[in-house]
């Protein structure tokens, strides 16, 4: 199962996390560049503090809607992006298979937060012809059930955070 926690008290340096189940693995994010990323309205201006918590959380449940759509579209490899920082990329490599999807946990410094979209991402990865290094060990087995139950279960609870 895998899983984004958002931490709606912390700083968009480390206020997102993604967790994946059996093996456990707990990794923080850095959020910043989530909005610009998903090419979401900046609101912050004339915004209460209230209400800039509420935009970080709509970008977090946004972004875990982002996920869910990459592992629909995956039909063989795709790379989804987790940790969007201003020194590289990392996240899930996810490989489509008979049983389901290999999942692991890759980095790149060939990409920064601050030069990509949604829309730009697979291109840029295309033309750059950008490698990937693993960031751990470990590799998952999952069922595509299992993954978008899990991403589902992510946005119920970034939406209980709402006041």
């Amino acid at each position: 199962m895998i899983r984004i926690l958002f931490d709606e008290l912390a700083n968009s340096h480390s206020d997102l996390f993604l967790r994946i189940e059996t093996p456990t693995l707990l990794l923080t994010a850095d959020s910043y560049y989530i909005s610009d990323f998903l090419k979401l309205p900046d609101e912050v201006e004339n915004s209460t503090e209230r209400s800039i918590t509420n935009l970080k959380l709509d970008a977090a449940i946004e972004f875990v809607k982002y996920i869910q759509s990459r592992i629909l579209k995956c039909n063989t490899e795709c790379f989804i992006p987790f940790d969007i920082s201003d020194e590289y990329i990392r996240g899930l490599m996810v490989k489509k298979n008979k049983k389901g999807f290999k999942v692991k946990i890759v980095l790149t410094r060939s990409i920064h937060g601050y030069e990509i979209d949604k829309d730009v991402l697979d291109e840029v990865i295309k033309i750059r012809k950008v490698s990937f290094e693993a960031d751990s060990p470990l590799e998952w087995l999952m069922s595509e059930e299992g993954i978008l139950n899990g991403l589902t279960t992510s946005i119920e609870k970034i939406k209980s955070a709402y006041s």
